[in-house]
């Protein structure tokens, strides 16, 4: 890729006593700039990803091959739902 590498930004909230870590990021950059992000999360150790987005908010990002590309470089993705609504 030619684009300016900057890594994505992991904020870590929790170390678990078995070295695991817990963490919150924004959503990865789509499109062309997907596959930069999830190597740069697979670099700062990241082992699943657990996402948030509605169906529609992957396509509008332009993240459907985010699942692809996290199983592509040993990222477990999975996606959460909630269909109870908090206000």
């Amino acid at each position: 890729m030619n684009h300016l590498h900057m890594p994505v930004k992991i904020y870590w909230i929790h170390n678990f006593e078995n070295a695991s870590r817990l963490g919150i990021m924004a959503r990865p950059r789509g499109n062309e700039w997907l596959e930069e992000d999830i190597l740069s999360l697979k670099k700062q150790g990241v082992q699943t990803i657990v996402s948030l987005l509605d169906r529609n908010e992957i396509h509008e990002l332009g993240l459907e091959k985010e699942a692809e590309l996290c199983l592509q470089n040993g990222i477990e993705y999975e996606i959460r739902r909630s269909k109870e609504r908090v206000f």
